[in-house]
């Protein structure tokens, strides 16, 4: 934008001003919503204490189909 050497300045300055403080604004405003998502993701010893559950669970029902398979058989 080219301005005239009489015209002042100012309010292009402060249009700029506002402009760049909105975009800040926004940007913080995205920095808090990744922080809580991150926030939200549940601790890495948890999933894995839940993921051996469930194989721990998935061996035993293994073996009781086993065993009923056997005792179909007989």
């Amino acid at each position: 934008m080219i301005l005239p050497h009489d015209t002042d300045p100012t309010p292009v300055g402060e249009l700029l001003a506002a402009w760049v403080g909105a975009k800040l604004a926004e940007v913080d405003d995205l920095v808090d919503e990744a922080r809580s998502r991150v926030d939200a993701i549940p601790d890495q010893r948890v999933l894995f204490s839940l993921v051996g559950e469930v194989i721990v669970l998935l061996r035993a029902l293994e073996l009781e189909v086993a065993e009923l398979r056997k005792a179909t058989r007989r």
